[in-house]
């Protein structure tokens, strides 16, 4: 008897981008802090970078909480998990943590 089946194709891992877009998260919020402080606390002149690095830490977040929503299930990620890594999008630094901490890579094909 033949297997009639088709076999699945694995897609590319979203690992290595999710690792960069939590990298960016991170980098964007700590950037993004900077400039309020001096749009705030020191008083510097205009908005202290604010329009522009909003708009584009936004744009990170939006694409690092996809890309989180697609890697739920190559990660093996509980939804308790998956909701933590989205959440820590919200505090200062989570996007490292997630990037250190709770993501896996897996392995090259051949070893490499």
């Amino acid at each position: 008897m033949s297997d009639t089946s088709t076999p699945s194709v694995a897609g590319p891992s979203v690992a290595r981008p999710l690792r960069i877009a939590a990298l960016a998260e991170g980098v964007s919020y700590a950037v993004l802090l900077l400039a309020m402080v001096a749009k705030y606390a020191l008083d510097a002149g205009g908005e202290g970078g604010v329009p522009i690095v909003g708009p584009i830490h936004g744009v990170i977040v939006l694409a690092y909480a996809g890309l989180v929503l697609m890697g739920r299930d190559e990660q093996g990620w509980t939804i308790g998990q998956m909701l933590l890594a989205l959440l820590l999008s919200a505090v200062p630094g989570g996007g490292f943590y997630v990037e250190r901490k709770m993501l896996t890579v897996p392995a090259r094909p051949g070893g490499a």
